[in-house]
């Protein structure tokens, strides 16, 4: 979308609760029209990042993290023309997110650099894609440097306990049919689905 929009900077949606789930999770998707996966990593808060009049910074932010995650994203984009797609219906449709998985948690502490690791993602036990945590900005940390930056900008802050998927590390590959989905991230872990 950056290329289609000519822009720099990525996309910011919302996620529910309600609609994140812990690995492994089986999940009903027949009333999804077009169904995505993404292969991401998340990363959730230690602390809320505070309103900062100076930017926040890859190193100065990693104070607010707890743990990083593999995830999945599953996205529905309800079969659009991908020419008929825009600004406005990114925004109505929250960027097509439905849900988010997420794998176990690899505490920060045990992990110096997630910028270059290597991603996959397999649809019942054959690689459907292979990616790079680079792929997200050029380093995961960066997706979230902008966003506390740009949240800030509009009086609010992210809070602790905050999941943040920092963005896709592959094309979203669009599954016709029900299996077992596994996305591997280097250095941090797996992550699993079942489509029912």
């Amino acid at each position: 979308f950056q290329k289609k929009f000519n822009t720099h900077s990525p996309c910011i949606g919302r996620i529910c609760n309600n609609f994140i789930f812990n690995s492994p999770k089986k999940l009903k998707l027949s009333h999804l029209k077009r169904v995505g996966v993404e292969n991401e990593v998340a990363i959730t808060l230690s602390k809320d990042i505070p309103y900062n009049n100076k930017n926040y910074t890859p190193k100065n932010i990693l104070k607010f993290i707890k743990s990083f995650h593999s995830a999945i994203e599953i996205i529905d984009d309800k079969g659009i023309n991908s020419e008929e797609i825009d600004i406005g219906i990114l925004i109505s449709m929250n960027i097509f997110n439905r849900y988010v998985i997420l794998g176990e948690q690899k505490k920060i502490k045990e992990l110096n650099d997630i910028k270059n690791n290597t991603t996959k993602l397999s649809l019942n036990n054959k690689i459907i894609a292979e990616g790079n945590t680079n792929n997200a900005m050029g380093d995961p940390i960066n997706s979230l440097v902008w966003l506390a930056n740009n949240v800030n900008l509009t009086g609010n802050f992210l809070k602790k306990n905050d999941v943040i998927i920092t963005g896709t590390t592959l094309e979203p590959k669009w599954i016709k049919s029900n299996g077992k989905i596994k996305s591997e991230i280097k250095n941090i872990g797996t992550c699993l689905l079942e489509i029912e």
